[in-house]
């Protein structure tokens, strides 16, 4: 709540909180006092943004303006020589590789030095200074380790956000943003001649239950497997393994130098290992490009957060976080190795290799009929890079498509749909009848309408037409006889046309 301390609301803190007659309890950080001196507020300061005081006091936490009181007590901010502050904790990777790009971009933008004060790899400051005066504007302070250590800090309040490589549970934070896109994957030399791998073989080279490359396509000799999380037993805990991946320079070194040896590595590590495609069963291969990890079309896709506290920022860190939502943002995410999220266009005529896997795969529960009026409910529309998908056994959106929802909501506001119909087409994975399957996949394609529709209030304004359709098991991207495919065949794809049309079943 924000309170501007105005003699109207003076009157209102005293009726309703009795603060006028509350003792203090314990000794506080500070005590802000109105101009009259009619009212003090105690309490632990939060933030300070130059504007407003954030505080925690005995009646819970208060956001006052800052130009209606007098601050007193050793906590005190200078108001002279204000200095906007972010503590940052996390993934080393993040803070180390990603983060100082994307401040020299902020910087330049805005036409102030940046400048690094480090302790050691893992504790530095970056500071941002006035171009003419030199005084120092902002400081973004990093301590880092890992994204469990970045969640706990957070959730202590001893940091302002965590940069995690996975999402986090912690209760009440505001949607976390997706910093930028990494994927795992497994490299060889370029001397080696394999160039794919059967995904179901990811848990069997982890366990070391194949050890020759003729098992998977090459020559009789055996390889020895490095960068693997040593109690990633299963498809799902390897897909889950994020920080215990021992990936890194050592490890891309160890790739690039030895023929013989298969390397779990991330895309982002620079390198002239080739990372291998992963194939299906079912005649789908699974590409680690920067399309397919947009569309999270490969699975083993690594979304790269940063999540932050409740407390209004200063100026200067907002400023930041718009910074992180424009074009240039993205091209400094792509200089540091990672992939953009940004949201783009992938035509229907390059979409050949996706339909007909679905033509060839097309089981005795899907029909010519069921392909035709897919082709048919898409035709004249392109799909756009984001998919959503749900929490393992639930209908709640999953924390990447809770991120990318604030995007497409964002992508509303600047007017990019104006006057143009959103699809929103759900999939299902093989399980099941096929009548039931298109019911399940237009349940979730509605979910995701109604998301939307909650989150934002433009759509009439901007005469954006919503279709919602369920195509069931019209599509699969991967086989069913696992979890982790099943998991990517269930998902609500988005697309974008011109002009409306109603030849399909929708619910609108």
């Amino acid at each position: 709540m924000k309170i501007r301390f105005t003699r109207y609301w003076l009157n209102v803190l005293c009726m309703i909180l009795g603060l006028c007659l509350a003792p203090a309890a314990h000794a506080q950080d500070v005590a802000l006092t109105s101009a009259d001196g009619s009212l003090t507020v105690e309490g632990r300061l939060l933030g300070f943004d130059g504007e407003y005081y954030q505080i925690r006091s005995a009646y819970g936490d208060l956001t006052l303006d800052g130009s209606g009181v007098v601050c007193s007590g050793p906590a005190c901010p200078s108001l002279d020589a204000f200095v906007a502050r972010a503590r940052f904790a996390g993934s080393a990777v993040l803070g180390q590789n990603l983060m100082p790009v994307l401040l020299e971009g902020f910087a330049r933008e805005e036409g102030l030095l940046l400048s690094l004060t480090s302790r050691d790899d893992l504790n530095f400051t970056y500071v941002l200074s006035d171009d003419e005066s030199g005084l120092p504007v902002g400081e973004f302070v990093f301590f880092l380790n890992d994204s469990q250590d970045g969640a706990r800090a957070l959730e202590k309040e001893e940091a302002d956000f965590a940069l995690t490589r996975f999402a986090i549970d912690v209760p009440d934070l505001p949607a976390p943003r997706v910093l930028a896109l990494d994927a795992l994957t497994l490299s060889v030399s370029q001397d080696n001649p394999v160039r794919a791998v059967p995904l179901t073989a990811l848990t069997r080279i982890a366990t070391d239950k194949i050890t020759n490359w003729n098992e998977l396509g090459g020559p009789d000799l055996e390889f020895f497997a490095v960068g693997k999380a040593e109690d990633a037993i299963s498809l799902n805990q390897i897909l889950n393994a994020h920080d215990q991946v021992v990936t890194g320079r050592a490890v891309m070194d160890q790739v690039q130098d030895d023929s013989l040896v298969l390397g779990f590595t991330r895309l982002s590590e620079p390198g002239t290992a080739v990372p291998l495609r992963l194939s299906g069963a079912c005649g789908a291969d699974f590409v680690p490009s920067a399309e397919n990890l947009k569309t999270r079309d490969y699975p083993l896709t690594s979304p790269q957060y940063l999540y932050q506290s409740k407390q209004r920022k200063p100026r200067l860190i907002r400023q930041f976080l718009r910074y992180l939502a424009t074009d240039a943002a993205a091209r400094d995410v792509g200089f540091s190795g990672f992939v953009s999220p940004g949201l783009d266009v992938v035509p229907m005529a390059a979409q050949g290799d996706r339909i007909t896997n679905a033509v060839l795969q097309a089981g005795t529960d899907t029909s010519l009929e069921d392909l035709q009026t897919m082709l048919q409910g898409l035709a004249g529309a392109a799909r756009m890079t984001m998919t959503f998908r749900f929490q393992a056994g639930s209908s709640r959106l999953d924390a990447q498509s809770v991120a990318e929802m604030d995007v497409l909501i964002q992508q509303l506001e600047t007017g990019r749909f104006d006057g143009k119909e959103l699809i929103f087409a759900g999939f299902s994975d093989g399980e099941g009848g096929a009548d039931a399957n298109r019911r399940i996949a237009l349940r979730r394609a509605s979910s995701v309408r109604d998301a939307l529709r909650r989150g934002s209030d433009m759509l009439d304004e901007a005469g954006v037409a919503l279709t919602v359709s369920g195509f069931g098991e019209a599509m699969p991207l991967a086989c069913d006889d696992t979890e982790a495919g099943r998991q990517l065949n269930r998902r609500v794809e988005l697309w974008v046309r011109d002009v409306p049309t109603n030849t399909l079943p929708t619910e609108n």
